[in-house]
C-alpha cells in the first residue's frame, strides 16, 4: 500500500510538471516549482489517475504540493491552484506489523494446531476453544456430569472439572456443599 502511494505521488508530480509547461498558473507560494488548476489537472488525468483527490491529499500531507482546502471535488474546486513545491520524494518506510503470535497453553504458538484436553486429538484454529489456558474442541468442552456441550460464560469449574449450571446447582443444593458425582 505504501509503495503504491509513493508511485501515485510520483505520477502526480510528473503530471503537474507536464501540464504546467503548457498551461501554467501564477502562484504566491514560496519555493514553488510550478502550479496548475485542479480542473485542468483533473481533466487531463481522469483516465490515468482514478484516485486523484486521495493522491493530492497524500502529497499535501508529505509537503509535495500546496493548495487551499482538503478534499477537492471536480466542478466545485476546478479553480483551486495546486502548487508543486517538491519535484522528488523519497520512498516511504514500509512498516512491519508488530503483532506476533503469543504462546498458548503449554507454550505452543497460538496459531499452530494444539491438542484437545478431552479427546487428545489435534485442534485447529477454527474449532479451538481455550478455557483456563487449556485447549478443547468446541464440541469436546462438555459437562462432566451430563455431557451437555458447554459454552464460555455458561459453565462452572471446580478442581479442573467443568459443569453446566444445572448440574452445578443440583450438586450444590443437594448437600449444601460442592459435592459432585463425576462421570468418567
Amino acid at each position: 500500500g505504501v509503495k503504491h502511494v509513493d508511485e501515485e505521488i510520483r505520477k502526480l508530480i510528473d503530471e503537474i510538471q507536464r501540464l504546467a509547461s503548457s498551461r501554467p498558473q501564477s502562484t504566491s507560494v514560496p519555493n514553488a516549482i510550478c502550479a496548475v488548476s485542479f480542473g485542468d489537472l483533473f481533466n487531463t488525468t481522469v483516465a490515468r489517475m482514478s484516485e486523484l483527490s486521495a493522491t493530492l491529499q497524500a502529497a499535501k500531507k508529505r509537503k509535495v504540493v500546496v493548495y487551499e482546502g482538503v478534499m477537492l471535488a471536480q466542478g466545485y474546486d476546478d479553480n483551486v491552484v495546486i502548487t508543486l513545491v517538491l519535484d522528488k520524494i523519497k520512498d516511504s518506510d514500509v512498516y512491519k506489523s508488530k503483532i506476533i503470535a503469543r504462546p498458548a497453553a503449554g507454550g505452543q504458538n497460538a496459531l499452530a494446531p494444539a491438542m484437545c484436553e478431552r479427546c487428545k486429538k489435534t485442534v485447529f484454529q477454527t474449532e479451538k476453544l481455550v478455557v483456563n489456558n487449556l485447549v478443547f474442541h468446541k464440541t469436546c468442552f462438555k459437562c462432566n456430569t451430563c455431557s451437555k456441550t458447554l459454552k464460555l460464560g455458561d459453565y462452572a469449574s471446580v478442581d479442573g472439572l467443568y459443569f453446566c449450571k444445572t448440574c452445578f446447582m443440583t450438586a450444590f443444593n443437594r448437600s449444601g456443599a460442592l459435592n459432585f458425582s463425576v462421570k468418567t
